[in-house]
This record gives structure tokens, C-alpha cells and sequence, in this order.
């Protein structure tokens, strides 16, 4: 939300995030009234959506094994 309100004071941000709302939402009015939308969305409804969404069986889960120091070197030097 800061970053969006900053952003208004440069005209190539405005202009940039008017273009991306008219393209990615069909609505370049949204630099209007994206704040009152986020803003009206409650508590409740954002805990339904993460009980609907933020489940165990739509999670992925990445294991990552770190590889050796090369000699005198660096992780990730060669």
C-alpha cells in the first residue's frame, strides 16, 4: 500500500501502474479505488480464504541439501 501511494508521486510509476491495471484487470480506474477495495476486505474473509486455500494437501515442500566448500574458495565458487 506505501509502495502504491509513493509511487503516485513519479508520473512514469502512475503512468506504468495505469497501464498494468488496463492490461492485467481490464480497469485502469483501479488506481482509484484499489485502496477502498483493499480496505473493505475483513479479517473474517481473509481467515475463510486462507482456511479454503492454505491447506496441507496444496502445499508444496522443497528440500534443499547444501553442497561442500571448494578448497581455499567460496560456496558456489569454482
Amino acid at each position: 500500500m506505501r509502495g502504491d501511494i509513493q509511487g503516485r508521486a513519479n508520473d512514469l510509476n502512475l503512468a506504468n501502474r495505469i497501464g498494468f491495471l488496463a492490461v492485467y484487470y481490464n480497469d485502469p480506474n483501479l488506481i482509484n479505488t484499489g485502496y477502498e477495495k483493499m480496505a473493505a476486505v475483513t479479517a473474517d474473509q481473509v481467515k475463510q480464504a486462507a482456511q479454503k486455500y492454505l491447506v496441507p494437501e496444496h502445499r508444496s515442500v522443497m528440500v534443499t541439501t547444501p553442497t561442500g566448500r571448494p578448497a581455499g574458495g567460496r560456496p558456489g565458487q569454482q
